[in-house]
């Protein structure tokens, strides 16, 4: 799949896969957040929720493979669903670490012990 990027191309894109990115972040934490209170979790556990749901992952590449050899995305489209994947996987982490460290009012020192 890696093999299909051409990321020359990149900077023609890297706005606009930044947006992708966060739009779509965003979207998936509002949408499953509000699903979650739904269900009857707190403010605070559907946040949790929304974080986890984030990564794009393996289906979105699947997807952008698809479409690219059946000629319906071009190179840049690819790209930047490739991006978006990858990035979205990539911030989920350190995201999650800051929704529980806000949400549950302890700040961690350097050394990872809690205050």
């Amino acid at each position: 799949m890696g093999m299909h990027v051409d990321v020359r191309l990149f900077g023609e894109v890297a706005l606009m896969t930044l947006l992708f990115i966060t739009v779509a972040a965003l979207g998936k934490i509002v949408g499953c957040s509000l699903g979650a209170m739904a269900g009857g979790l707190t403010a605070r556990e559907a946040l949790i929720v929304g974080l986890n749901m984030i990564p794009r992952g393996e289906v979105g590449l699947l997807f952008a493979q698809y479409g690219l050899s059946l000629g319906i995305l071009n190179q840049q489209a690819y790209l930047i669903l490739i991006v978006v994947s990858l990035g979205s996987t990539l911030i989920t982490p350190p995201l999650i670490r800051m929704g529980y460290t806000l949400l549950s009012g302890k700040r961690e020192s350097q050394t990872g012990e809690r205050a």
